[in-house]
């Protein structure tokens, strides 16, 4: 019996086995066999852990950020991939002992043809996140800017097909790494394991700041495929080559088909740390996020008369000097600047926080105004930018600056949350030179969403903001708020007292109260 375990303990320490248990009263009859299935020859490298894990979490960053790009109204749930992901990752843990080490390097092979066809699925149909297609869906208590359509039942099994195969790919990925993490003793396997998954986060951070194209982001699935199977018994390998390259020319495909659908129209496709952003020439200069018409950078005659237009008419009206010095938040492509050059502003500084929307402004706005020397471009923040500038402002606009997706996959934060709050109205207020103007407009689709914006400047200046322009069809509002105004102010909103303002604290506008919407109960 005692030569039986030394022998058995020689095997496990020899990297052949993997464990055997030993008891006493066992003879050499009734001795389990040993279980050398999920061991090969080779070393045991904790360092293959390592690649495995970071292959994971880059993948998942990638199918966060690409699916979002190429389903209608993801980018307002990516948690939904998360979720996917994460069962995908538990399920492949818990079931990699029933799967031998021979099977399991086919199973992971298998991941990487499932995302072939997951890719295909996509680009072939229209994928729908289902009670979410319309303009100011407001069925969850919260308002989405999303592109108008109708729900199908193809779109909503598309979708769910996409979201079964995107969690059984994570499990095949994770049956391998299980496999893999069994070989050490527990702290040295998270060691590894989280060690790697940091680097791959990492590693996507950085591709994602330096604007990386998706294709690219695949690409580099191909040598952590390679480094995540060094024991590689039969030759799966060079197999995963070919999923691995029609994943890679499927997304290139997928970004310039604009480029083939349109050879006569100039079309620039470019991933920026935050969205996927498509100029389109043919759609009047038009720019899309994530597949859906976001901007469009008018011409001298398509600002006049404008809502653009709107906060300059009613300065002369009342007989005030022009607005010289002019903070535009939120300035996209430049149509909001063009208009402040075009009524005589001396000075403008524009704050767009995508940097790929800016850049696309200076290179194709009909008007250039990003290149007029009067302008000062920062890339950045709005409230990070209003907490630092020493200047004073004559007019600060508060533009379109409804994005598409969530700034965290885990919460209700957009990109645009914290520009709408008490804290964020009061340091603009703050910025205004004496008669200087603070203007919002946007279609913010539900009224209340205006309301709660009248509060906050009520609360800040102790009046309401007058209103400038009003369109109820597409409840598309243009509001002003004059420091140190002497006119008397409009009512109160309706049901004001009903309504939760934004703060700091709570920086929710889309939500009409202090509680937690029906989408995460539902």
């Amino acid at each position: 019996m005692r030569a039986a375990c030394a022998g058995a303990a020689s095997a496990v320490i020899s990297g052949r086995c993997r464990r055997l248990t030993c008891h006493p009263s066992l003879t050499s009859e009734a001795r389990p066999p040993l279980d050398c299935s999920v061991v090969t020859t080779t070393a045991r490298h904790p360092i293959t852990l390592f690649w495995l894990s970071f292959l994971t979490l880059f993948l998942e960053l990638i199918m966060v950020r690409y699916l979002a790009a190429n389903i209608r109204n993801l980018g307002y749930f990516p948690n939904l991939v998360l979720l996917s992901a994460f069962i995908g990752m538990g399920l492949g843990f818990i079931l990699h002992p029933r799967i031998s080490e021979a099977t399991s390097q086919k199973v992971f092979g298998g991941a990487l043809a499932l995302l072939v066809g997951l890719m295909t699925l996509i680009q072939a149909g229209t994928a729908l996140v289902p009670g979410f297609n319309g303009y100011g869906n407001g069925t969850f208590e919260e308002v989405f800017f999303t592109a108008p359509g109708v729900d199908s039942l193809s779109g909503v099994l598309v979708f769910a097909l996409a979201m079964l195969m995107l969690l059984t790919a994570f499990a095949a990925v994770s049956q391998r790494t299980a496999k893999w993490f069994a070989r050490f003793e527990p702290l040295r396997a998270y060691t590894w394991d989280i060690g790697g998954s940091c680097a791959g986060v990492a590693s996507f951070i950085l591709l994602s700041a330096v604007h990386a194209p998706a294709n690219l982001w695949f690409a580099a699935l191909i040598p952590l495929v390679w480094l995540a199977l060094p024991d590689d018994t039969l030759g799966i390998r060079k197999l995963l080559v070919v999923p691995l390259g029609v994943l890679v020319a499927l997304v290139s495909y997928q970004d310039a088909r604009r480029y083939l659908e349109q050879p006569d129209g100039m079309v620039d496709v470019r991933w920026s740390p935050y969205q996927k952003v498509e100029y389109v020439e043919a759609m009047d200069q038009g720019i899309l996020v994530n597949g859906i018409g976001h901007q469009s950078m008018r011409p001298e005659g398509g600002l006049n008369g404008k809502f653009y237009h709107f906060p300059y008419i009613d300065r002369v009206r009342r007989g005030m000097p022009l607005f010289n010095n002019v903070l535009v938040m939120g300035a996209g492509s430049g149509n909001d600047v063009a208009m402040a050059l075009l009524s005589g502003a001396e000075h403008v500084d524009a704050v767009e926080i995508d940097p790929v929307i800016a850049s696309m402004g200076a290179l194709y706005h009909p008007l250039k105004p990003y290149a007029d020397p009067r302008v000062n471009l920062v890339v950045d923040d709005a409230r990070s930018f209003m907490a630092r500038t020493p200047r004073k402002y004559d007019l600060i606009i508060f533009a379109l600056t409804d994005s598409l997706v969530r700034a965290s996959a885990m919460s209700q934060l957009r990109l645009e949350n914290y520009l709408f709050t008490q804290e964020s109205v009061d340091r603009a207020f703050e910025l205004l030179n004496p008669q200087g103007s603070m203007v919002f407009y946007n279609s913010y689709r539900r009224p209340w969403v205006i309301w709660k914006l009248q509060m906050m400047v009520h609360n800040t200046t102790g009046k309401y903001p007058r209103l400038l322009l009003r369109d109820d069809e597409s409840v598309f509002w243009v509001l002003s708020a004059l420091k140190g105004d002497t006119e008397d102010g409009p009512a109160p909103p309706p049901e004001s007292a009903t309504l939760d303002v934004a703060t700091d604290d709570w920086p929710f506008p889309y939500l009409q109260s202090r509680r937690l919407p029906r989408v995460y109960l539902d």
